[in-house]
């Protein structure tokens, strides 16, 4: 009879809808550490981070890390770990003191060598005492973090993942500054439909033409489902067991590119430090599985799917995915995104933004700015200016006669009169003169364009006189 219990729970839980795990009450925010990653260099938008820490980057009229922080504020989170370069710490520090936030942010320095996720890290490991809920700093999200934490906790999930579907908008838009051609940097996700869990993952660009199952697991797992379009979001949860294997295993560098796929393979292996001794196994390095805390819940899942036909995980090692329909949710790590979500923000504000946060501009009778743009309160606008889909940050000038179209404007930005900016990401402390006319194109921090100078699809890292 014990055993048809678990069956029957389980059969419940499989059959839940996901909003029934989203009750704020759920939330023991004192079972998690929340961690920030925020020491990357976004090594794939050089033209905009050569002066400005990626995470400060201004998506909407905040920057990108502001988002992941006040997710953690929302749900509830009293600290979160900040993990930051050290050569960026002040420059972070001091910018996110402005936003005045109640929870209390503990930067971690990160050495600016550092080679990856993985290692950064095992830099908080004297202060972790609880599960880990690990977020990127260029998350941005409409989903409720306490959705995400009832999951992991509803599965007794090992290790849990976010993915959400990349909104076609972000497909289709143009990309500024200069063409090159698109590299496979898509997830290939391999889920269980029947259960829901993670069993496969990958990156698209080490995947040839074809990929390869051996007849073991295709045994294990007959109801495999691959993905492509699918985004690994970086918002994770993991057991503090997981967390300790990864302090032994320096060899393990990166989350994504080399810890995730180990877990997730770990599910079809068994369990050989049941065989060891206490002598051979002192003698050896430890197996993943040594890790693992003997709990109740993790005996009731294996009973669980032991009365079931399915595939034969290990017992104890759980990782299932949460997938986003519904809402917005990107990363802005690729140029791409990052423009495509400044001028997809707007509309989705009301969810990620405090009441009476926004401030915007309102032109006045000889402008026009259409609703789908954002102007900080401190621009100053001149005459017969024409904004369309797109964000002007603080402080900028635009003066007389300017046009301005599906672009984003960083913040103490100048544009002369006359000139025609489109499809551009223009960076922070930018002069353009007179009559410019800039189409698909990137201007750098603290440039100076001359007046009547003309670019399409260029990178504009040097003082550009035509």
């Amino acid at each position: 009879m014990a055993e048809r219990k678990y069956v029957d729970e389980h059969e419940q839980l499989k059959r839940r809808p996901l909003h029934d795990c989203s009750s704020p009450e759920a939330l023991r925010i004192m079972d998690y550490h929340p961690v920030i990653l925020a020491a990357g260099t976004g090594s794939r938008m050089n033209d905009l981070t050569a002066n400005t820490p990626k995470a400060l980057l201004t998506v909407g009229n905040k920057p990108m890390i502001w988002y992941s922080i006040n997710m953690c504020q929302k749900a509830g989170f009293q600290e979160a770990m900040v993990l930051v370069q050290e050569s960026k710490r002040s420059e972070i520090k001091r910018k996110l003191e402005f936003y005045e936030f109640i929870i209390k942010l503990d930067f971690v320095n990160v050495p600016d060598d550092s080679s990856g996720t993985a290692d950064a890290l095992r830099l908080i490991r004297n202060k972790v005492k609880y599960d880990l809920l690990i977020i990127s700093s260029d998350l941005i999200t409409t989903l409720p973090l306490h959705y995400f934490t009832n999951h992991f906790k509803a599965y007794d999930a090992s290790f849990l993942m976010l993915l959400s579907p990349l909104p076609e908008s972000f497909n289709e838009a143009p990309v500024p500054g200069v063409k090159v051609d698109k590299q496979n940097e898509g997830d290939v996700i391999g889920l269980d439909k029947e259960l829901q869990r993670l069993v496969f993952h990958s990156n698209e660009a080490d995947q040839g033409d074809f990929i390869t199952f051996s007849h073991s697991f295709l045994t294990q797992c007959p109801f495999i489902s691959l993905r492509t379009d699918m985004t690994d979001c970086h918002l994770y949860i993991m057991k503090k067991w997981i967390f300790e294997f990864l302090l032994d295993r320096p060899k393990i560098t990166t989350l994504k590119g080399e810890l995730v796929p180990y877990i997730v393979k770990k599910q079809f292996s068994k369990n050989k430090s049941k065989k060891d001794d206490t002598s051979e196994g002192l003698s050896k390095k430890r197996d993943i599985y040594s890790y693992i805390p003997k709990s109740f819940l993790a005996e009731a899942y294996q009973l669980t799917l032991s009365n079931k036909v399915s595939p034969t995980y290990h017992e104890e090692i759980h990782c299932y995915v949460y997938i986003q329909e519904k809402g917005f949710c990107v990363r802005t790590n690729t140029l791409a995104n990052y423009a495509e979500a400044n001028r997809q923000i707007l509309k989705h504000f009301p969810e990620l933004m405090p009441p009476g946060t926004l401030s915007k501009i309102t032109a006045g009778k000889s402008s026009k700015i259409d609703d789908e743009s954002l102007l900080d309160g401190s621009v100053s606008l001149g005459k017969n200016v024409s904004i369309t889909h797109s964000v002007i940050g603080a402080y900028c000038k635009i003066y007389d006669k300017v046009k301005i179209t599906n672009s984003v404007v960083l913040d103490h930005t100048e544009i002369g009169e006359g000139s025609i900016i489109d499809g551009c990401i223009i960076c922070d402390s930018v002069y353009i003169g007179e009559n410019c006319d800039l189409k698909d194109s990137i201007v750098g921090s603290q440039e100076k364009i001359e007046a009547n100078s003309k670019s399409g699809s260029l990178s504009l890292s040097l003082s550009l006189s035509i």
